[in-house]
Order: C-alpha cells, then sequence, then structure tokens
C-alpha cells in the first residue's frame, strides 16, 4: 500500500511548464493508492482506486499522446478525481461519448484555485492546441498570495490566514467572474470551444455532493452526470 502525502510534494521548478508558477504536485511516473484526503482513515468503503500520474505528474493521459480529437481539462480535486478510479472520472468519461480517438490532457491538482486553472490552461493551450477545452471550476472562494519565492500558496477567504487587509466584501465572486471571462477570451481568440461549470454564471449547473471513498468528494454518479452536461452542452452549441 502507498500513500502520498500531497502537502509535502511539490515538482522542482525545473519540471514546470516554462517555469512560471506551474508546476506538479504529484511526482512523475507515479503510482499511488490513497493521495490527499483519501487515506485509509478516511476510507467509506473497500473501492480500489490507484492514482496514476503521468510524466510531469498529473492524472492525465500522456502530453505526449495526440489523437483525432483532444480535449484540455483543468480544475481541482473534483477534476482529478479524488476517491473515484481513473476511468470513471468526468474527464475520461467524457471522452468515451466522441465517436472517433480522443485524448484528454488533464491538468487539475488538489486544492487548486480559479487562478490556477486560468493560468494552466493558458500556459499550455498553445502548445497542446486541443479542440475542446472544459473546466470544472474550483472553489470561488479559493483565492492565490505569493508564498516564499517563485511560489504561489492557495488561501481560502475564510480562513483566518487570509490577511485582513484583503478582505474585501464581494472580491471572491469578482474573482471568479474575472477568471471566467479569461478563459472565454484565451479560447475564443483561438477559436477553441470552451465549457465550464458548474454554477449560475457559467455554461452548466450540477451540485458538487459526497460519496467517494474519501467520504469528502464526489462519487462516480456525479462524474458521469457532469460529463453527460459537458457533451452535451458541445453537441448543442458547437
Amino acid at each position: 500500500m502507498s500513500q502520498l502525502d500531497f502537502t509535502i510534494y511539490t515538482e522542482s521548478m525545473d519540471r514546470a511548464w516554462e517555469q512560471e508558477l506551474f508546476y506538479a504536485k504529484y511526482p512523475p511516473n507515479s503510482t499511488y493508492d490513497w493521495v490527499d484526503t483519501d487515506t485509509p482513515e478516511n476510507a467509506i468503503d473497500n473501492r480500489h482506486i490507484t492514482y496514476d500520474f503521468n510524466e510531469y505528474g498529473f492524472r492525465s493521459d500522456s502530453f505526449d499522446k495526440r489523437s483525432d480529437f483532444n480535449i484540455l481539462v483543468s480544475g481541482c480535486s473534483l477534476t482529478v478525481g479524488i476517491g473515484v478510479a481513473y476511468q470513471y472520472t468526468w474527464p475520461q468519461v467524457l471522452k468515451t461519448h466522441f465517436n472517433q480517438p480522443t485524448t484528454v490532457w488533464n491538468l487539475a491538482q488538489s486544492a487548486m484555485s480559479p487562478d490556477y486553472v486560468v493560468r494552466s490552461i493558458y500556459k499550455t493551450v498553445d502548445i497542446l492546441k486541443p479542440d475542446l477545452v472544459a473546466v470544472c471550476w474550483p472553489c470561488e472562494t479559493r483565492l492565490e498570495l505569493p508564498f516564499k519565492k517563485f511560489s504561489l500558496k492557495t488561501h481560502f477567504l475564510e480562513e483566518k490566514t487570509y490577511p485582513r487587509e484583503l478582505q474585501v466584501p464581494g472580491w471572491d465572486e469578482h474573482n471568479h467572474r474575472k477568471n471566467i471571462i479569461l478563459l472565454k477570451e484565451i479560447c475564443q481568440s483561438r477559436n477553441i470551444p470552451c465549457i465550464s461549470g458548474p454554477g449560475p454564471l457559467t455554461d452548466i449547473g450540477i451540485d458538487p455532493r459526497t460519496g467517494a471513498r474519501d467520504g469528502n468528494h464526489p462519487d462516480e454518479k456525479w462524474h458521469k452526470e457532469y460529463a453527460n452536461l459537458v457533451f452535451e452542452y458541445y453537441q448543442d452549441k458547437y
């Protein structure tokens, strides 16, 4: 049994994507039975799950792989698929809807912010050149602040560690709206379809719920429903 404490491991900057505040939290080319909140003491059942990380440390198809249709996704632990097997995560379920060979490049990492989502896609979209960008937004109250040298740390707005002088009413919603607009502009300027959710300000709505093995993240049914909503929106609009 192998377990990774994701708060300890951080990829070195020399493997960062263009070395600008974008690095993996997971070791490249590694496999673990337990990561993040999915620990033996939190497990609510005996589902067998392994977490396989690709050559850059992401729970994703290889970034060297390209198919007839290619999807770039980003997000937090919901999109990593903490507590569910890889094939049941919404990015992997999504790719089964397309009647052609499909690759999904998943940039999601646990405990990330909406800012990370936009930054990770901006840094890679011109390298990977996807046919579709799809996002499941992290909680809007997650905000980033500088941390040590060349690093950022995610804080919840309601946490005591968030500086009082930065606690402006409505800042989380403003920041979230800003990120939604930025993501759309990044994709529209490149003529790439973009779908994001959940929430009233986005394209699709679905409430997260618990039921994954860690008792804290969404279960397999939620992942399937989210993937279906993304595909249905893509069919209707594009």
